[in-house]
């Protein structure tokens, strides 16, 4: 869900220069070797101290597959054939007074109607409103800051905040790629809760939080997750390794109350002036009643700058789920996703004619174990759902983005 490494302009350094390396680790996980060509946001003075940036997300794509109803599935912001698609519309605020500080990022469009899907639904009452994801989804992050100590290497922060699981993040911009990973679309997106940053050394950071857990802006069980993530960053290399745990199944769920346990660690380096590569592990494992359900996945990645303004990308990725049964023959629900594995293959061609706006042109090939794409007409379930009738998949895609 990769902290931004916004350059500095004059009145933006006000909020930044204080605490980049706790509030930017903490936001999300750290931006991975952008190349040289790309700038990140620009912010935009209001007054002393707050500061303004946005974005805006469009692409077109087409499934090979040619599903009726234009419907590709297992995707994490792309699910839609033949149809232009404004993704994401964002303006994010950031403040800061003395050791206090605060952002809120306000969003529209179909990347946060996605993810925000996993969010329960649960029922008011007369005084109190009920909370679903369409209540939460326009917001991207929302948070409260104190720097503890002077130097600012302390920083405590309670909010919604994008997720710190993985390489990839919800801006398109600071990613390699136009669409997603298989990890980045079946891990967690968002959570709620309260963190605490520690910037150790100028090059190694420790975060910890407890949350909601799972895209979860309200819980739905009466326990609460943790996650404690190492960052390691310098000039060339960045590293990171996390862990997480906690109760995420529902509180009447049948596979009882399992603790899961998340293990995720990734790497970036860049190696020359026109070469990166980036790998990626993620797994876990909970036990249920029906016996231990688990996942493990794998992404690899590359990128190279052809020329000036160009850019290729390449990744390479595996996911795989085993579910767990029990004597009796009862299945434990999935973890992560309704296939015991999926694997892509994405080359992505990255034109950036300006350094606030970018163009990317995406081929990418995707193949499940048993059925997990549609392909021409499905046929569909009893409250109306297609069901998967194709096993591969190849979509391309003509993505803009554009920032300040």
């Amino acid at each position: 869900m990769i902290a931004k490494k916004w350059k500095k302009s004059l009145l933006g350094s006000v909020v930044l220069s204080a605490c980049a390396a706790a509030s930017a680790f903490a936001e999300e996980a750290p931006v991975v070797n952008e190349a040289p060509a790309i700038e990140s946001a620009m912010m935009v003075g209001l007054s002393e101290g707050v500061t303004l940036s946005g974005y805006g997300e469009a692409h077109y794509g087409f499934d090979f597959n040619r599903p009726k109803g234009g419907l590709s599935l297992l995707r994490a912001f792309d699910q839609r054939s033949n149809t232009f698609t404004v993704d994401n519309a964002v303006l994010d605020v950031a403040w800061q007074k003395g050791p206090v500080q605060g952002r809120v990022g306000l969003q529209a469009g179909s990347t946060p109607s996605s993810y925000y899907r996993a969010e329960a639904g649960l029922p008011g009452t007369g005084v109190n409103a009920a909370s679903n994801g369409s209540l939460w989804q326009n917001i991207q992050q929302a948070w409260l800051g104190y720097k503890v100590n002077e130097s600012g290497s302390v920083f405590v922060q309670a909010g919604i905040f994008l997720s710190p699981i993985g390489t990839e993040v919800v801006p398109v911009k600071d990613n390699w790629n136009w669409s997603r990973s298989n990890l980045f679309a079946f891990l967690p997106a968002y959570h709620s809760g309260a963190k605490v940053t520690w910037t150790a050394t100028p090059v190694f950071s420790l975060v910890g939080m407890v949350c909601n857990g799972w895209n979860s802006a309200v819980d739905t069980n009466e326990a609460k997750s943790v996650i404690l993530q190492g960052l390691w960053t310098t000039e060339k290399v960045q590293a990171a390794v996390l862990y997480m745990g906690g109760n995420e199944r529902a509180t009447d769920a049948k596979e009882g109350t399992p603790w899961r346990n998340l293990g995720d660690a990734w790497v970036s380096a860049q190696l020359g002036e026109r070469f990166w590569l980036m790998a990626h592990v993620d797994g876990g494992a909970e036990s249920t009643k029906q016996g231990t359900a688990s996942w493990f996945g794998a992404a690899l990645y590359a990128k190279t700058q052809l020329a000036e303004r160009w850019f290729l990308a390449l990744r390479g990725e595996t996911l795989g789920e085993q579910l767990a049964t029990d004597a009796a023959g009862v299945t434990s629900d999935p973890i992560l996703m309704p296939v015991k594995r999926i694997s892509s293959a994405t080359l992505t061609l990255d034109w950036r004619p300006t350094s606030f706006l970018l163009v990317r042109a995406e081929g990418r090939g995707d193949m499940t174990d048993g059925n997990g794409f549609i392909e021409g007409t499905p046929t569909f379930t009893a409250v109306g759902d297609p069901i998967a009738n194709a096993s591969k998949r190849i979509t391309a895609t003509l993505g803009v983005t554009a920032w300040f």
